[in-house]
């Protein structure tokens, strides 16, 4: 199971469209096109599932609560066997559900 767990900021004092900004960060995600930071996906290739934590600023990181959490998994998983390959976030958007704080939101990656 690649599941990926990471805190993003925002580096802003509040995020005026959250599913947008939710949207933005998993397209990162999946181009791997963060500023800072790759995902290393030479060995096990890009993650299953993505968690992310959003904070404004970095003073915050586990200090308070963030402003919002970020959840991209599949809607289903794969069937076990039978030459099934697992769902990657980059390969296969079509399969993918988006959640903000629990709650789905449309995603457009295909």
């Amino acid at each position: 199971n690649r599941e990926c767990f990471l805190d993003v900021i925002a580096n802003a004092d509040r995020i005026e469209d959250t599913e947008e900004f939710a949207r933005t960060v998993i397209q990162m995600c999946r181009e791997n096109s963060f500023r800072s930071i790759r995902l290393s996906t030479d060995l096990y290739g890009y993650p299953e599932r993505l968690e992310i934590n959003v904070y404004l600023h970095r003073e915050e990181v586990n200090k308070v609560k963030p402003v919002l959490q970020i959840r991209y998994e599949p809607a289903e998983d794969p069937a076990e066997g039978e030459g099934e390959e697992k769902y990657n976030i980059k390969d296969h958007g079509e399969k993918y559900k988006l959640y903000v704080d629990g709650k789905e939101i449309p995603c457009y990656y295909y």
